[in-house]
C-alpha cells in the first residue's frame, strides 16, 4: 500500500476523567491488521478528508462519564482529524477505536 500511515488515538473523559494516548504505525502491524485498519479508516471517513469535527454535533459525548475520542490520521498525502463520542459511534467507528486501543503503543502523559 502506498504511503506511510500513522494514527494517534486520544481517549479522554470517563469516570476518572483521565486522558490516554495510543500511537499506531501501520508499517509495524501484521498485514491483515494493517489492512483492516485502513478499511475502518475509510469507512469512518478518516482517509478521505471529510472526517467530522467537534463542531458537527457528534464529536462530543452526551452524558456524564462518557469517553471522547480524537483520532489523528497521518499519511504521505495529508493529516486528518476525526472526533467521536462514546454512545454515538457507528459499529465501524467502535471497531476502529477498539483496534487502536488494542494495538496502539501507550504514550506517557506529560509531567
Amino acid at each position: 500500500m502506498a504511503g506511510d500511515l500513522r494514527v494517534q488515538l486520544v481517549r479522554s473523559g470517563g469516570f476518572a476523567g483521565l486522558t490516554e494516548t495510543r500511537d499506531v504505525d501501520a508499517s509495524t502491524l501484521q498485514a491483515p491488521v494493517a489492512g483492516r485498519l485502513r478499511e475502518l479508516l475509510e469507512a469512518t471517513n478518516g482517509s478521505n478528508g471529510s472526517a467530522r469535527s467537534n463542531g458537527s454535533g457528534r464529536g462530543r459525548a452526551q452524558g456524564m462519564d462518557r469517553y471522547q475520542y480524537e483520532i489523528r490520521v497521518e499519511d504521505s498525502r495529508k493529516v486528518r482529524q476525526l472526533c467521536l463520542a462514546e454512545g454515538q459511534m457507528s459499529p465501524s467507528e467502535r471497531e476502529l477505536v477498539t483496534l487502536l486501543l488494542s494495538c496502539g503503543t501507550p504514550q506517557s502523559p506529560p509531567r
